[in-house]
């Protein structure tokens, strides 16, 4: 028996596939909680829907980045790099949470 459930997915997320499973290491799945988690383990039979990112950032290009417990507007204005460990990384090498386009007006900053 298949049943239908609506779920509230996180702005900046998407639903990856059609159906729930068991989250592969790595993956982005909804937890139970309504938050997403990064899968960073084994977890067994159960299943979530698995998310992806909506918008991802391309390399050598400017963005803005910030971490969780900043506030957007202190965020700083770098050349993305690629991702480590789910996380942003930067053309300094530092890593963080989040990362957004900017305006190109900002880049004279």
């Amino acid at each position: 028996m298949k049943v239908q459930v609506t779920v509230e997915i996180p702005e900046g997320y998407e639903l990856a596939e059609p159906e729930t499973r068991t989250p592969d290491v790595g993956d982005f799945y909804l937890a139970n909680s309504g938050k997403v988690l990064e899968s960073s383990q084994y977890h067994g039979v159960y299943k979530y829907p698995i998310l992806k990112k909506a918008w991802q950032p391309e390399e050598g290009k400017y963005y803005k980045f910030w971490n969780a417990w900043d506030n957007e507007s202190r965020g700083v204005i770098r050349r993305f790099a690629g991702m480590q460990c789910g996380m942003y990384l930067d053309n300094t090498a530092s890593r963080w949470v989040k990362c957004a386009p900017i305006d190109p007006e900002e880049l004279g900053k």
